[in-house]
């Protein structure tokens, strides 16, 4: 089993784009409001595929956390920011953080999801990275 650590690496290195991939130009898909935006694989950009930066999928970490792969050991780059208690998807995905500022950004997000799961429109990731805190 992969350490928490090595989930957060992962999250890391996607968010600075430091191993020549990442999130920047990567599509979130607000589907349904007041539940979840999640963000699929980058690889297809539907769902389907999603790298880490240790190979195509890494095995799932613990899931001390509570909550949003699809499926166990196929973790890659796609995630969920839940905005509602999801207890469903315990045991069966990976918690690696939390929001900690901008939830008025993800709220603005999840105004696109509708009650058929059809985006209003499409929302990008324009650019990311790290943060440096003194």
């Amino acid at each position: 089993m992969w350490s928490q650590r090595q989930q957060v690496e992962n999250v890391h290195a996607l968010c600075t784009g430091e191993e020549g991939f990442g999130y920047k130009g990567y599509n979130v898909s607000p589907r349904y409001p007041k539940i979840h935006v999640p963000g699929w694989g980058f690889t297809n950009h539907n769902g389907t595929a999603g790298k880490s930066i240790y190979g195509e999928k890494l095995p799932d970490g613990n899931f001390q956390l509570k909550h949003g792969g699809i499926g166990p050991n196929t973790n890659g780059s796609q995630f969920f920011i839940c905005t509602a208690s999801t207890e469903w998807l315990n045991g069966n995905h990976v918690v690696f953080g939390s929001v900690v500022d901008g939830l008025d950004v993800l709220k603005a997000i999840e105004e696109h999801g509708t009650k058929s799961g059809t985006p209003k429109a499409k929302v990008a990731i324009a650019d990311c990275g790290e943060l440096k805190y003194c």
